[in-house]
């Protein structure tokens, strides 16, 4: 079926779309497929609405309708210039949640049905189709900013702890407390993604060597990780409630905004079977009275590490490598000391400073427990 002479096929879906600001009235009632099942979003100049979910033409540059799949590409055409084309948007893809996997998630009721959608805490970034999660603030409450403008961004839903006026998308509601609600999904996302999750926290460096991990697990598969610096609390709950189906392992930031117990709590949350620390510096120092007490707080990522579990510890760091390492959980060392499992030979910078040359010299041991373990992980998978 071709929709609206766009050249839409239903064999190519599921796509992402972004329409331009200043393009011409868009396709009306493009039907598009979430996992299956039919979802119609209808473009309008006003806020008339019909069927679907509809939104105002002020927000049709940022409609981001359906997950673009990993090796998928596609070319989608301009609606309001024949001459040039639109080329896809390739985002990296969130799991989309249906509102019986929310409400089952979060021990909720479904008080109205809204389509799948991400999960979003902040409707200035709230794109069109996801749900909105109303967690309360040191100063606001997300429930306050359920209103007729966030319908006209296209929100898919609502989960909060009570039913707010005038809001007629979907909503789940949940008893309690939401941010323990938000931890709860998180939670339930976590038990059941089976591959492998690696945690790392240090007080520098940690988004450089996230990234870095993340390529080097690309071998794996798909490998998902924290976007931008969402490495605290909520941040962390978000990155394990966007983990899609098809991924092989997770790569989660823990940040620290100053309190003793935040790093444990997150790690509970995410259950790395892989903790990483990377080093202890004064970042933190405007809330803790030693670096000792920083140390201390970072080395909480190892406190429930499991027989089985690897940490990876830089061994140039002599407060890292006071942090106790439960019995059974594999060591790997990094570092410039003779006997670092992955030890640094050189560093250089070249090219006049825009690239860094790197000698690593490694013992067959570590790539062995790396190696055997993601062996392991993948096989259960």
């Amino acid at each position: 079926m071709d929709l609206m002479g766009l050249g839409f096929k239903e064999e190519t879906i599921p796509v992402r779309v972004l329409f331009e600001k200043n393009c011409f009235d868009p396709c009306k009632n493009a039907v598009l497929s979430n996992l299956g099942a039919p979802i119609c979003f209808n473009y309008h100049s006003s806020n008339s609405r019909t069927c679907g979910s509809s939104v105002v033409r002020s927000t049709a540059r940022d409609l981001a309708v359906i997950e673009s799949p990993p090796a998928k590409e596609v070319l989608i055409p301009f609606p309001g210039s024949a001459s040039e084309p639109f080329p896809h948007l390739r985002l990296e893809h969130d799991h989309f949640w249906s509102a019986l996997e929310i409400a089952e998630a979060v021990d909720g009721e479904i008080i109205r049905w809204g389509p799948s959608g991400t999960i979003s805490t902040d409707t200035r970034k709230l794109m069109p189709g996801q749900w909105f999660f109303a967690i309360p603030g040191g100063a606001f409450d997300g429930h306050d900013f359920v209103t007729q403008e966030l319908a006209d961004k296209g929100c898919a839903g609502v989960i909060g702890n009570r039913v707010c006026k005038n809001w007629h998308g979907g909503f789940i509601k949940v008893e309690g407390d939401t941010l323990f609600a938000l931890e709860k999904m998180a939670k339930f996302a976590r038990k059941r993604f089976h591959g492998i999750v690696v945690g790392l926290t240090g007080s520098v460096g940690k988004t450089t060597t996230r990234t870095m991990i993340a390529l080097a697990l690309e071998s794996l598969g798909h490998v998902y990780q924290t976007h931008g610096n969402l490495n605290y609390m909520v941040g962390v709950a978000l990155t394990l409630m966007g983990i899609p189906m098809d991924a092989k392992a997770s790569v989660v930031e823990l940040g620290m905004g100053g309190k003793e117990g935040e790093i444990l709590e997150m790690a509970r949350m995410c259950q790395p079977s892989v903790r990483v620390i990377l080093n202890v510096a004064h970042g933190h120092m405007e809330h803790f009275r030693s670096l000792k007490e920083v140390a201390k707080a970072k080395g909480e990522i190892l406190a429930e590490a499991k027989p089985g579990d690897t940490c990876v510890l830089n061994a140039d760091d002599p407060l890292v490598m006071s942090i106790p390492v439960p019995v059974g959980v594999k060591k790997v060392l990094f570092g410039s000391q003779r006997g670092c499992d992955v030890r640094l030979v050189l560093a250089e910078s070249i090219d006049g400073g825009c690239a860094t040359r790197v000698i690593l010299e490694s013992t067959i041991a570590a790539y062995r427990n790396l190696l055997s373990f993601a062996s392991e992980k993948t096989s259960e998978m």
